[in-house]
């Protein structure tokens, strides 16, 4: 084969390779940063009840009326949707909330202290599929309560 043969089949597998490859990260779902501590024992505890979890996103804010802070974690269990928990740390006691739908994408958790008196409020948002949606939460009774909200129902 004459070397010019060789450079233009060169060119082209080379082309094929970076077609393939922004291809696949154009495809790709979109992975967030979670930013979580392995060794925080809210985080352990959170493995040891949802095994098959994938933690998408994490924040931490006190969000009871004591002086600890407590973990939002935004996971995936299943192929149709997100959930959050809140794992609150009492001081004494660790306790997970019971689950409840989140974003699929762009999740953005954020703390408020919407009344001005304890306990801060959590104000979760993001989207799927283009639509948008956010709800402020509180915990009560062990439970994430939503106090308000706005097209969650869309995005999650």
């Amino acid at each position: 084969m004459n070397s010019k043969r060789v450079v233009k089949i060169l060119i082209v597998v080379i082309l094929i390779v970076i077609g393939a490859f922004i291809y696949k990260n154009n495809n790709k779902k979109e992975v967030i940063n979670s930013g979580y501590d392995n060794s925080d024992k809210r985080i352990e505890m959170f493995k040891s009840k949802y095994k098959k979890a994938k933690i998408l996103k994490t924040a931490e804010e006190n969000l009871t009326t004591d002086d600890n802070k407590d973990l939002v974690i935004v996971f995936n269990d299943s192929e149709e949707a997100n959930y959050m928990v809140t794992v609150v740390d009492d001081g004494n006691n660790i306790y997970i909330t019971p689950k409840t739908r989140a974003p699929r994408e762009n999740i953005e958790i954020k703390f408020k202290d919407i009344d001005n008196k304890k306990p801060m409020e959590a104000i979760v948002s993001g989207s799927k599929n283009g639509n948008t949606g956010y709800a402020i939460y509180r915990i009560e009774n062990k439970k994430m309560i939503d106090l308000f909200g706005e097209g969650m129902r869309d995005c999650c």
